[in-house]
């Protein structure tokens, strides 16, 4: 029995040293290699960037495939250690991206990789699209070719867009009355505007005979007391108008206008029935200039403009000027670009 425990005892030693020597012969390692390329150990070629396999250590022999163009071969010495060991072996090219103006945004193969100027590492064949702004600028598209540790360089100009055409609409309103303002426009453009006090009728100027000499200090004024009360207008006018800036346009355009002030006959003074009703005294008759500008935001468009009508109707008569805002938006047909 001794002689067969002392057996068993130095057959377990025996096996001890192999059992602890077995893992560390045996490692497993992974390989990694550019996307797009191929690798594989000691012939053993992947069919992809990366290579996962339990080796035994020592030297092994690295090879790094892209297409049959290019082919390279490393040496690995492997050593015994636990866990899985990495090797990369990076064949990437360097692909710099320029563009005019700067800040674009790069897709390559549809993916968003930066803003311009930029620098990334690239391999093969893909799909270039330079984008800024597709309000303003066309995108810029290629396909380019990086090979192994090359370095490429493209510049992309983005050119402008025209400006979108514009239908314009308004509603305006000043002291005077409310009136309607149309215009289409891309770079230029035209606009009609037509405003009324509404209050008598569109270019209801209707002056007496003789005219009204005076007003005195209780609201009256002239043979036949007369009291004001408002006012009579009307402008059309049409033009140019231009884009300044992007939000920012601007028109100049001319017409025609009639702005009366408006006398009605007190009944409770005597003496005065022979007079007419209602008298439009004082006023201005004739051409009529119209400037403003518009802001815009989104569709949404606030107006400021002026109207001054030229003409006087008599001498005693005044300038008409008119100050007036107006609040619109724009239509267009929003196709896709």
């Amino acid at each position: 029995m001794r002689h067969l425990a002392a057996t068993l005892t130095l057959l377990a030693a025996a096996a001890m040293p192999v059992a602890a020597q077995a893992p560390q012969d045996s490692v497993r390692v992974r390989l990694e290699t550019s996307i797009g390329a191929e690798i594989g150990l000691d012939g053993d070629i992947s069919s992809n960037n990366m290579l996962t396999k339990r080796v035994p250590a020592g030297q092994h022999t690295v090879t790094v495939r892209y297409g049959t163009a290019y082919e390279k071969e490393y040496e690995l010495d492997v050593s015994p250690a636990s866990g899985q060991d990495v090797y990369r072996y990076p064949i990437d090219g360097q692909l710099s991206v320029e563009s005019v103006p700067a800040g674009a945004t790069v897709y390559i193969d549809g993916i968003p990789q930066g803003s311009t100027p930029t620098v990334f590492p690239l391999l093969g064949d893909h799909n270039i699209r330079v984008e800024k702004d597709p309000e303003t600028y066309y995108e810029a598209t290629d396909r380019v070719s990086v090979d192994p540790f090359a370095e490429v360089y493209r510049s992309y100009a983005l050119r402008k867009r025209p400006p979108r055409l514009y239908g314009m609409v308004m509603a305006t309103g000043s002291a005077y009355g409310f009136g309607g303002f149309a215009a289409l426009c891309r770079r230029f453009g035209a606009f009609v505007h037509v405003s009324s006090s509404f209050k008598n009728g569109l270019f209801q100027y209707d002056p007496p005979g003789g005219g009204l000499h005076y007003a005195d200090t209780d609201g009256y004024t002239g043979t036949g007391y007369y009291k004001e009360d408002g006012h009579a207008y009307g402008t059309v006018t049409c033009g140019f108008m231009a884009r300044c800036h992007k939000y920012v346009y601007a028109y100049i355009g001319a017409g025609y206008g009639e702005y009366a002030r408006k006398y009605v006959k007190d009944e409770s003074i005597a003496g005065n029935a022979l007079y007419p009703d209602v008298v439009y005294p004082y006023g201005s008759q004739g051409a009529a200039i119209d400037v403003g500008v518009i802001a815009k935001w989104k569709a949404l468009l606030v107006s400021c403009g002026y109207t001054t009508i030229a003409g006087k109707h008599s001498p005693s008569g005044s300038r008409s000027n008119e100050v007036y805002v107006g609040l619109g938006f724009t239509i267009h047909k929003n196709k896709k670009r």
